[in-house]
């Protein structure tokens, strides 16, 4: 019976780590890669840094807006085509990771003079853990956001928008932060 035990143990083992062991790309592991990447830009904000309440909110819409936790972003600039091999391989990379619709589900997809930009979403509308903006232009670059939360509704959270401040003092620091980091006369 031991060794019945011991067998159906390591059969467990076994399959968890090769269940685990995906070869599938990820957002997450895309980030993960690159976080360490001198030519990226990473930046992680709590919500509470950057949003503030207005005086009349109620506690239901206090909910929806703290449904927020935090915003990741990954940016690479590819500024006079300096890293057009890291800002073409990174594209096709996101555009694959976002093709699994079953994960992603697009919301938004628009492209104009100035690059183009997609939203997706994971998980339903009604519930959703993630909204990712995946934004590229060629002669400026690309940038991932990833607004991370716990069962944000699109529908509530589209009636308090109105309701949100932004915080002024976290705005002046992720200001300032950019300006270290990105050549923003570049992007007007």
């Amino acid at each position: 019976m031991r060794k019945l035990v011991t067998k159906f143990t390591w059969l467990f083992v076994i399959a968890f780590v090769a269940m685990s062991c995906s070869s599938k790309p990820s957002l997450q592991k895309f980030f993960v890669d690159n976080q360490n990447n001198d030519n990226f830009i990473v930046i992680d904000i709590p919500s509470s840094t950057l949003l503030n309440f207005s005086d009349d909110i109620t506690e239901d819409e206090k909910k929806t807006i703290q449904s927020f936790r935090k915003i990741n972003v990954l940016a690479l600039q590819n500024d006079e085509n300096k890293n057009e091999a890291l800002y073409d391989s990174s594209k096709k990379s996101l555009k694959e990771i976002f093709k699994d619709e079953n994960k992603y589900k697009p919301l938004i997809q628009t492209t104009s003079k100035k690059g183009s930009f997609d939203v997706y979403f994971e998980g339903t509308d009604k519930n959703i853990d993630e909204v990712i903006v995946f934004g590229y232009e060629k002669n400026m670059g690309l940038l991932v956001a990833r607004v991370i939360g716990d069962d944000m509704n699109l529908g509530k959270i589209t009636k308090v928008i109105n309701k949100i401040k932004p915080n002024e003092d976290g705005m002046n620091s992720l200001g300032n932060l950019l300006k270290q980091n990105i050549d923003l006369d570049k992007i007007k």
